[in-house]
């Protein structure tokens, strides 16, 4: 990222440790993906998958982030596709 786009997600350029990255995506105990990433507070989020990296859809709707981790699942269970992708990124509203 750029220091502008940095700026606008609320992250900090002088911070190696202060960036936008999937935490963690885990299995949950009912079948389904959950995609878990450090939010800034006051800054929206968009998660989006992808089952060929060519074509994205929306993953629900933008999550606001409040300073803790964020987890949004994905309501399709795991078993029911053969590969998905997923990425986060910031929402400018």
């Amino acid at each position: 990222m750029n220091n502008a786009a940095e700026f606008q997600a609320g992250t900090d350029p002088l911070d190696p440790n202060s960036f936008l990255a999937i935490e963690s995506l885990r299995t949950e105990s009912n079948g389904h993906a959950a995609i878990r990433w450090h939010s800034v507070t006051g800054k929206y989020y968009v998660v989006e998958y992808s089952d060929d990296l060519v074509d994205w859809n929306d993953l629900g709707v933008p999550a606001l982030g409040d300073g803790s981790i964020i987890s949004v699942v994905d309501p399709s269970p795991v078993d029911t596709v053969q590969q998905r992708f997923y990425r986060v990124f910031f929402a400018a509203f």
